[in-house]
């Protein structure tokens, strides 16, 4: 299998979910967004490429790690821990925790050794590993999902990240997570400060997936559930191609 195969492959949707840097909350997104499609009914998987925690997280316990599927010490059906009946989590293990990926074929590999297994749909906890090092697993994705939160930090550096990666091509597949927000005045106030940069000095803004509210585990899943289904992603990523989302944020105060 060529890595052009790979990339793009079919009736397969994969999330990508990334942050501009650490404690944004992009690991806890796609470990809660993960356990939201494996109620589904359909098979998950949760890839983790950088960060070490989301086992810990999860509460698995791996004995084979990202990295050894990468080299083929290990198949991925035989690595992967079964976190939720229908989620099965790819965590990495202390060597690309602690040094990152070694090099780009290892991402490539390791990408074509999942494409191979029946996994139909992906949430890919990228962290803040950069596109330029990781370029494999940021082509196979679908949608890069955005973290970013109130944080004026956070913000400046997001609209860096989204720069770089509309330079680089990916700019019709962001859409924006919104972490640890009150409420939806709060989110919408935060979206249009982001709109009205990017507008500014780019000429565009990009489309929010869904926001996922402060509070307890229990509360976030259920917001994300909320907008993280097959259907809500479909809609979503004809919106990315087509135009900005307009409607009001989706929190856990404005469901149902």
């Amino acid at each position: 299998m060529t890595l052009r195969s790979a990339t793009n492959p079919p009736a397969r949707r994969v999330i990508g979910v990334v942050a501009a840097k650490g404690g944004l909350g992009a690991s806890t997104v796609a470990l809660d967004w993960a356990r939201a499609l494996g109620q589904e009914n359909a098979r998950c998987l949760l890839l983790e490429i950088a960060g070490g925690d989301i086992a810990w997280m999860a509460g698995g316990s791996p004995h084979a790690f990202t990295e050894n599927v990468a080299t083929g010490a290990a198949r991925p059906q035989d690595a992967v821990v079964a976190i939720e009946p229908h989620v099965d989590l790819l965590a990495t293990g202390n060597a690309w925790a602690v040094h990152g990926a070694p090099s780009v074929f290892d991402i490539e590999r390791l990408v074509i050794n999942l494409t191979a297994g029946s996994w139909k749909r992906w949430v890919i906890d990228i962290g803040n590993t950069r596109p330029e090092f990781a370029s494999p697993i940021w082509k196979v994705c679908t949608t890069i999902a955005v973290v970013l939160d109130d944080d004026i930090a956070s913000v400046s550096r997001t609209y860096a990240l989204t720069r770089r990666l509309s330079d680089l091509g990916w700019g019709d597949r962001i859409a924006l997570v919104f972490n640890r927000l009150a409420g939806g005045a709060q989110a919408e106030a935060l979206r249009e400060r982001f709109a009205q940069v990017t507008r500014q000095f780019l000429g565009r803004t990009w489309p929010l997936c869904g926001v996922v509210p402060d509070g307890p585990p229990e509360r976030r899943r259920l917001t994300i559930a909320a907008w993280a289904s097959d259907t809500q992603q479909s809609k979503s990523s004809e919106s990315i191609h087509n135009h900005r989302i307009n409607g009001p944020a989706v929190t856990a105060d404005n469901i149902g």
